[in-house]
């Protein structure tokens, strides 16, 4: 009779991990007169117990997915290691794993961790310390591009011509070694990254006077360059000057190299040769003529 009263109270089909000890405690405690309110408490604080400890661990489990996500996980379509770089990943992954494996006993268990990065490295097709540096060596790789403006207490008529004599560029610009006058609209380019010397050869596709300059590279298998520079009256005088500069890695051998050159490292320190080219012009440094 009490087993079934328990059952139409407490169904055994919801309650089945506190069935059997929660009769026991109904029989002991009807024996001693206690009443039916207590066992009923009883199961509450269990379940609530239970309860509150799934939700506990579910938000440990949310909580570890979020930091993974943000520390490892990536986008798919987010690739910054070339073929290259993954075929020699997964070759020192797998070796790491296989020392590890083999000297598991020995201390061979910490490789695992290098090695499972090197070959999770080599199949996503990402690397976090590349992203981290700005570096990217898959083939094809985005251009660096650099756009600033800034303010010259000249007049646009000075700046133009100082900037239309593209010879004088080298001056500015620091990683630049020579540009050299072929024709009337052709130059010949020679930059320095990293120590090693690249050429080129860039038309000037556009000029107006005053206004406008751009200039891209041709038949150049290394590099490809353009750049725009424009100028207009600024508000509250001199000129505002817009200069805009693309560096492209060919599909070279050389195509890596520059990858990784042109990064934020390499971007401040253009951003850093303008700004001091406006200091010298406004302090007299570089003389504009006219």
């Amino acid at each position: 009779m009490r087993l079934k009263l328990l059952k139409c109270f407490f169904p055994l089909r919801s309650y089945s991990q506190y069935s059997v000890p929660v009769i026991a405690e109904f029989i002991g405690f009807n024996k001693l007169g206690t009443s039916f309110s207590i066992v009923l408490q009883t199961l509450k604080n269990k379940h609530m117990k239970t309860l509150e400890t799934l939700k506990r661990k579910n938000k440990e489990a949310q909580d570890t997915l979020t930091y993974l996500q943000k520390t490892f996980v990536i986008a798919p379509e987010k690739k910054n290691v070339g073929s290259r770089d993954r075929i020699l990943s997964s070759a020192v992954g797998l070796l790491l794993a296989y020392a590890g494996v083999k000297n598991f006993r020995k201390g061979g268990y910490t490789l695992m961790l290098p090695a499972g990065y090197l070959l999770w490295r080599a199949v996503s097709g990402y690397c976090y310390l590349y992203d981290a540096a700005g570096i990217d060596t898959t083939e094809g790789a985005k251009p660096f591009e650099f756009s600033k403006s800034v303010t010259i207490q000249r007049s646009r008529e000075e700046v133009y011509k100082f900037w239309r004599q593209l010879e004088n560029l080298p001056q500015i610009m620091t990683h630049l070694a020579r540009v050299e006058k072929i024709s009337d609209n052709k130059y010949r380019w020679e930059a320095e990254f990293n120590k090693q010397h690249f050429a080129w050869n860039a038309l000037i596709v556009e000029d107006i006077p005053n206004e406008k300059i751009s200039w891209a590279s041709i038949d150049s298998p290394d590099v490809e360059n353009a750049g725009i520079v424009e100028f207009k009256d600024a508000p509250k005088g001199g000129t505002e000057l817009k200069v805009t500069i693309s560096y492209k890695p060919g599909k070279t051998k050389l195509d890596s190299l520059l990858a990784q050159v042109f990064n934020p490292v390499f971007k401040q320190k253009v951003l850093g040769d303008l700004m001091e080219f406006k200091r010298n012009v406004e302090i007299g440094e570089i003389i504009l003529i006219i």
